[in-house]
């Protein structure tokens, strides 16, 4: 477009060039600066070949106005199009947030299998509106991977706690506490599908990292530590075969020590922002 405009008006000048050089010809023919060198016939060639340099300045500055009105038109209809899209994406954000936050009351009550399609709905529309990276996205996996493990379905929670692990170390960084929950997380399914010593190695990977973000007093690594010592006691018992019970839910609230350090920051802004809140911790 921009290659267009400078050739429209590359020719503009020339034609006005061609139209100045004509216009000093017919006034030295009309003066007699030329008598005996034009005739008659081509001194009114002359003035037709103006008339027609005229005009095609004239139609070039009619197509310059139109080019530029249809520019400022397409401009128009272009930011038009960008507000609506915006206010499309924040109203799916919304549903989103609703689905997620009415599927966290469905598990609350004990109603995971209709929780199930809320999350995987919410998770869509988080993709779609934030990117398939967003911290919200891994939020909604593992609350989704929750609700498969309150129906016993630990195989297929697992790569969304995986997902969700990708996603925040990548956001958030290796030693964040977020980071600890989703190994956490991961580890429960682990445990409860019988591999013991995997969920053990990956309870004390989240454990070192509560301990450098939080401390060892924060509630949640002490729900961590807790899960680590009942599953080494099950390895030390002999225990190890088969899937077991799945351990009983605990809802995930930020805790004092997590919000006073200012490591939780990002998440408590997503979740002021209508994101549905992360139920993503279990104790044995």
């Amino acid at each position: 477009k921009g290659g267009g405009r400078e050739g429209e008006q590359g020719e503009f000048v020339r034609l006005q060039a061609e139209l100045a050089a004509l216009n000093g010809a017919i006034g030295k023919a009309e003066s007699g600066q030329l008598s005996g060198q034009l005739s008659a016939d081509q001194v009114q060639g002359i003035k037709n070949a103006v008339s027609v340099a005229w005009a095609d300045v004239h139609r070039l500055g009619e197509e310059k106005a139109e080019a530029a009105e249809r520019f400022e038109r397409a401009q128009r209809e272009a930011e038009g199009e960008a507000r609506a899209m915006e206010a499309m994406e924040s109203s799916l954000f919304g549903v989103a947030a609703d689905l997620g936050r009415l599927a966290l009351v469905y598990r609350a009550q004990g109603r995971p299998a209709e929780a199930v399609p809320l999350f995987v709905s919410a998770i869509a529309m988080y993709e779609h509106t934030l990117g398939p990276t967003h911290p919200q996205v891994a939020k909604d996996l593992a609350n989704l991977g929750n609700a498969l493990c309150d129906l016993s379905r630990h195989a297929e929670a697992e790569p969304l706690y995986r997902r969700a692990l990708e996603i925040d170390r990548a956001a958030l960084g290796e030693q964040h506490p977020e980071v600890a929950m989703d190994l956490s997380n991961l580890g429960i399914s682990k445990r409860a599908q019988g591999r013991l010593a995997e969920a053990a190695s990956i309870f004390g990977q989240a454990l070192g990292i509560m301990h450098e973000a939080v401390g060892p007093g924060d509630p949640e690594a002490l729900i961590i530590a807790k899960n680590l010592a009942t599953t080494q006691a099950a390895i030390d018992a002999g225990s190890g075969g088969g899937e077991e019970k799945a351990p009983p839910h605990l809802e995930r609230k930020p805790s004092f020590a997590r919000r006073r350090a200012g490591v939780d920051k990002a998440r408590l802004t997503r979740a002021s922002e209508g994101g549905s809140a992360r139920n993503s911790e279990r104790e044995d």
